[in-house]
C-alpha cells in the first residue's frame, strides 16, 4: 500500500480524533474501522474505513447506532447502495511533499483570538463544529486571509505526527499562496516535512500548486 496514502488517511483519523475529543464525543477503533459512540458534529463521518475492503459488514455494524449519517470509505472501495445509503460525494486524497519556508505572503495571518475565529466559523460554515478557542489547541494552526477589512478566506494546519493535515482551505483561488504560508506560519516549521490534504478542498486548483493525487474516499449517507 501506497505509504502516503496511508500517511494521509491516519492524518484525517487524527483529525477525528483531536475534534471529537473536543466535542466529548466517545469514539472507538479496532485498527480496520474508526467509529463515533454519539453523534458526530456536522460535517463529520460516523464511521470511516482504516483498511481497504470490499466487506461492508463491519461498517454497517458500526453504524447500526446512528439512524442517520455518513460513512467514509477512505478507499473507495465499498458499495452501500444495496444498504439504502448514497453516494454523498466522491474526492481525492492529495499529498505535497513539502516547501521552504517563505515569506507569509500578503493578507494571510495566523488567528490568535477567538473574535476572529469567531468571524472564521461564520466564513466557513463551521459555527458549533469548530470551538471558538480552536487556535489555541497546540496541534492546529488556523489561518485566515484578508482583503482590507473582510475575511475571504483561510485554512487549517493539523499536526498528526509524521505529517501534517491541510483542510478548510479556500477560495480555490488561494490556494498557491496557502502552500506559500503554510510551514511559514506553523508552530514547529519543518521544510522537508510533507503535507497531505483531506479531501475536498478543490483538486483541480490544489493540482495546480502542486499537490499530488493518492487515490479515492467515498462518503455514504442515509
Amino acid at each position: 500500500m501506497e505509504q502516503r496514502l496511508l500517511a494521509a488517511i491516519a492524518a484525517s483519523r487524527a483529525w477525528y480524533d483531536d475534534i471529537f475529543d473536543l466535542h466529548r464525543i466517545a469514539v472507538g477503533s479496532d485498527g480496520a474501522l474508526w467509529w463515533a459512540e454519539g453523534a458526530p458534529p456536522r460535517w463529520h463521518s460516523a464511521v470511516k474505513t482504516l483498511v481497504p475492503t470490499t466487506d461492508p459488514s463491519g461498517a454497517l455494524l458500526r453504524m447500526e447506532r446512528h439512524a442517520h449519517g455518513t460513512i467514509a470509505d477512505s478507499f473507495g472501495l465499498l458499495d452501500l447502495a444495496a444498504q439504502g445509503f448514497d453516494l454523498l460525494f466522491a474526492a481525492t486524497w492529495l499529498h505535497h511533499r513539502g516547501v521552504a519556508a517563505a515569506a507569509q505572503p500578503l493578507g494571510w495571518i495566523r488567528v490568535l483570538d477567538s473574535d476572529l475565529m469567531a468571524r472564521w466559523n461564520q466564513h466557513h460554515d463551521t459555527v458549533g463544529v469548530l470551538p471558538p478557542d480552536l487556535w489555541a489547541h497546540p496541534r492546529f494552526t488556523v489561518l485566515a486571509r484578508h482583503d482590507g477589512d473582510d475575511l475571504t478566506g483561510g485554512a487549517i494546519l493539523h499536526d498528526a505526527g509524521t505529517v501534517v493535515g491541510l483542510s478548510n482551505t479556500g477560495p480555490p483561488r488561494t490556494v498557491r499562496s496557502i502552500r506559500a504560508c503554510c510551514l511559514r506560519l506553523r508552530r514547529r516549521p519543518t521544510p522537508a516535512e510533507p503535507s497531505s490534504t483531506t479531501p475536498g478542498s478543490g483538486p483541480r486548483h490544489m493540482l495546480g500548486a502542486g499537490f499530488e493525487p493518492l487515490g479515492p474516499q467515498h462518503v455514504w449517507i442515509r
